[in-house]
């Protein structure tokens, strides 16, 4: 949207939205761009591990140690018994392991709590192309996935 004026153009301002607008099925066919969702999906999909450059799969490895690395080393922070804490009375379930503490929760619990802990030191992986740490949101989920699985889970799989 263009600001009221503009070098001598008028515009008018966007309404304000409301979430309920945000949800309307009109805003989400007219406005978003499912497109490229369904181009990142079916890439994915189709992404076989032998298609992947070698530097990919060691850069995904280094980020899976630093994440966890960083969550190791988060655990004597206050943030992380809060968390925990939390998680446990929220999610309860028994899908996934909170890290390091011996704990279940479901596995939205387990990604919610392995992530935040992980970002808790922020000190881990920073992606230039995300322009964030990519990594505290993913690979929590990713490892609280595994328990959803039918079976096992191959390193090859994981990655």
């Amino acid at each position: 949207f263009l600001p009221t004026t503009c070098s001598g153009v008028s515009a008018t301002s966007p309404p304000p939205m409301s979430k309920k607008m945000l949800d309307s099925v009109e805003f989400q066919r007219d406005w978003l761009d499912h497109s490229v969702e369904e181009k990142v999906l079916r890439w994915a999909f189709d992404l076989k591990y032998d298609d992947i450059p070698l530097e990919v799969l060691a850069e995904t490895k280094r980020a899976v140690l630093d994440t966890v690395g960083t969550a190791l080393g988060a655990q004597g922070l206050k943030i992380t018994q809060l968390v925990n804490s939390f998680v446990q009375s929220s999610f309860p379930g028994e899908q996934a392991k909170l890290w390091f503490s011996g704990q279940s929760t479901s596995a939205l619990g387990a990604a919610l709590a392995n992530g935040l802990i992980t970002d808790g030191l922020d000190m881990h992986d920073t992606g230039h192309y995300t322009k964030g740490h990519a990594g505290a949101a993913l690979i929590p989920c990713a490892f609280a996935a595994l328990n959803l699985t039918d079976g096992a889970v191959t390193g090859k799989e994981f990655l």
